[in-house]
């Protein structure tokens, strides 16, 4: 390849300098074709010096050098360099210049990447590769979550909360407030697969600019960040009593989190949601009571053991819980709980407007699931569930993650305890039986 790169060095200089149109014509000609032998050939330190020569040219000839760079970028299969970067450790020599030479492209292209991505290792390598573009990759980052819209803006969370988390945390209050909840779902996923240490004091920060429709999977997100210095909020949603729709099902989601935290100070807290009495019997929930149980046998196992026998809980209930954060887990995406194949699908209808839809409930977890379904509902709205197990109703709200022809996959976003526990139910005696699927591996963002 030192022929390659030689002769892209001297047709470069040569344009940089000639002034003739004639001969500007013959030596971009030559020019434009080298540098596409370079890319076919994968001759990455050619690939380089073409891109340096036009930036040289841009200075001294930018009319020129208008014409020629869509010429020779458009040789330049950008995707399939990142192919490569992905599959081969260390980089091709020459590669990482490459990447540098083409900044904001390198970063467009890793961010719209991120939406398929699925293995921690393929993310660690991206997050490398716009490490090597520098701090123009991370200027465009940052100028695109300042100024471009909503959809674009949110796209590039993961990659500024690993790479620039004070911009982040700088930036993105001020647009959060003037986004919908489509948005605000799309800026909590992100955070989750960026994995970034400082998560959950981020989402503690905005926590009360988020729509409400979006705050159970905000909670479940500070719990699985591993940040303990967040608790003192989520304590404060076990505390508080509120009147509005949801709050009941928040309370379960941060009892959760404490427990996934192992926030030892939380266990004054949450006994006596599990002991209390009252005169007939038990003072809190039943699904209260079990959510309690199973974050104190993550904080203080002593307890939970002596416990056990007078709680009134069955076995069967207390095994089905919230799945702790994964570490060693080669997977991006992680579920929030086990996923359960129903042997007969529930019956149920969601609710649009004034209209009535039946669905059929395929796959389910205490935190979502999958049903046929012939109505379409764009992914991201909320809407009123209803089915049945047995001779009871479930009543819930969810938001659909995603909607084919048939199918939709949605997550709960408003339960009350009551409903909780009836969907509690089937789940338990499936899970018993040992008819649930792995918390695997999943490309696309529902996290039943």
């Amino acid at each position: 390849h030192t022929l390659l790169v030689s002769s892209l060095r001297h047709i470069g200089e040569a344009l940089s300098r000639e002034g003739n149109a004639d001969l500007q014509s013959l030596l971009g000609a030559s020019f434009v074709r080298f540098s596409h032998e370079a890319a076919a050939h994968r001759q990455y330190p050619a690939v380089s010096e073409a891109l340096q020569a036009l930036e040289v040219l841009e200075q001294r000839q930018p009319a020129l050098a208008r014409v020629l760079e869509p010429r020779v970028k458009v040789g330049n299969p950008l995707p399939e360099f990142i192919d490569e970067a992905l599959r081969t450790s260390p980089l091709p020599e020459g590669l990482a210049d490459v990447f540098r030479r083409m900044p904001q492209a390198t970063v467009d292209q890793v961010a719209s990447r991120l939406q398929r991505c699925a293995r921690r290792d393929e993310w660690e390598r991206m997050i490398e590769m716009v490490e090597l573009v520098g701090p123009p990759g991370l200027a465009h980052l940052s100028k695109i979550l300042q100024i471009r819209p909503a959809q674009e803006a949110a796209s590039k969370v993961a990659l500024l909360s690993r790479l620039s988390p004070e911009v982040l945390e700088e930036l993105l209050p001020d647009r959060l407030r003037n986004w919908d909840a489509q948005t605000h779902d799309l800026v909590v996923r992100q955070l989750a697969i960026g994995l970034a240490p400082q998560r959950g004091r981020l989402l503690d920060r905005v926590y009360d600019i988020f729509n409400s429709n979006v705050l159970p999977e905000v909670v479940d997100e500070m719990g699985m960040s591993g940040d303990s210095s967040i608790t003192p909020h989520l304590m404060r949603l076990v505390e508080s009593e509120y009147s509005q729709p949801g709050a009941s099902y928040l309370q379960i989601k941060a009892i959760e989190a404490l427990g996934r935290l192992r926030e030892a100070k939380a266990a004054p807290l949450l006994r006596p949601l599990a002991e209390a009495k009252k005169f007939w019997g038990w003072q809190y929930p039943r699904e209260l009571r079990i959510t309690a149980f199973q974050a104190l046998k993550k904080i203080d196992p002593e307890w939970a053991k002596d416990f056990l026998p007078r709680c009134g809980l069955s076995d069967e209930e207390l095994k089905l819980a919230a799945l702790d954060p994964d570490p060693n887990t080669p997977w991006l995406r992680q579920r929030r709980y086990e996923r359960l194949s129903l042997p007969r699908p529930l019956k149920g209808t969601v609710h649009m407007g004034q209209c009535e839809h039946p669905i059929s409930i395929q796959l389910l977890s205490l935190g979502g699931g999958m049903a046929q379904t012939k109505c379409h509902i764009k992914p991201g709205n909320t809407v009123p569930m209803e089915f049945k197990s047995g001779v009871q109703s479930i009543h819930t709200r969810v938001l659909v993650r995603e909607a084919g022809p048939q199918e939709l996959t949605f997550e709960l976003v408003e339960i009350d305890n009551q409903d909780r526990s009836r969907l509690r139910r089937p789940l338990t005696g499936l899970h018993s039986q040992g008819s649930w699927k792995s918390a695997a591996p999943v490309v696309s963002p529902a996290r039943l």
